[in-house]
């Protein structure tokens, strides 16, 4: 793990956005949340280990080797993307004014990469370390750190639901807009019955002449029929959708 690597310029490319992609960098912000705790159990219990003079097992080392990576992997997912998964690289301000804004939360993030490679070193390779710092270094776990990663979650979340109540918005707009539009074509449909029943008096009166006009006129008030009916359904089905 390289604290380089993580990004505390902010990315300006941005993609399509949608429900899921929310819901992804919710649970992966979750994730980084998660991990980052079972990081300072682990070094808790490593010290705990060490004071005991009983050897650290290889599981416990592969796991917190593990939780360490998996934690870098989720930050640098929600900072730059994952084109596969299709997220796109950061586009909430409010992720990026933690991060990297006035309180420069991504040093948080580099301080606990920092960490976990400094006592991965010291306390799985059997060095000397000082207590104390250990224990400033797990209090900053549990709490500026993990203070951090729950605003980044909240702030997400905030999105998600300001994203669905602009969903919700656009879709009222296009469904008042369609109920106009039908609302023409039934007015429309409504003339060209009118229409029909005059130009069928007129060809009555026109006698034989008038026949196949009569016939024309039969035939535009049945389509205007269907066309007013049809219309009607269609506002019905909308109208119980958007209520």
């Amino acid at each position: 793990m390289n604290p380089d690597t993580l990004h505390t310029q902010e990315p300006s490319e941005r993609a399509d956005l949608s429900g899921p992609v929310y819901v992804a960098l919710i649970n992966l912000a979750g994730r980084q949340r998660m991990l980052s705790q079972r990081v300072g159990l682990y070094l808790l219990n490593f010290h705990i280990h060490r004071q005991g003079g009983r050897e650290i097992g290889e599981e416990d080392i592969d796991a917190f080797r593990r939780a360490a990576s998996d934690f870098l992997s989720a930050h640098s997912t929600l900072v730059e993307g994952d084109r596969k998964r299709a997220i796109p690289p950061l586009f909430s301000e409010s992720v990026k004014e933690i991060l990297f804004g006035k309180a420069q939360g991504a040093r948080h993030i580099e301080r606990f990469i920092s960490l976990c490679e400094r006592y991965e070193a010291d306390m799985i390779g059997g060095q000397t370390y000082d207590l104390a710092e250990l224990l400033q270094a797990i209090t900053f776990i549990k709490g500026d750190l993990l203070i951090l990663l729950q605003a980044v979650v909240k702030a997400l979340e905030d999105d998600y639901i300001a994203f669905n109540k602009n969903i919700d918005k656009v879709r009222e707009n296009e469904t008042r807009s369609v109920l106009n539009a039908l609302e023409k074509i039934q007015k429309s449909a409504h003339m060209s019955r009118l229409v029909a029943f005059n130009a069928k008096i007129s060809s009555i009166r026109a006698g034989e002449y008038g026949r196949e006009f009569g016939a024309l006129t039969d035939e535009l008030k049945r389509i205007s029929d269907e066309i007013g009916e049809s219309s009607k359904l269609i506002a019905r089905n909308l109208s119980r959708q958007a209520s």
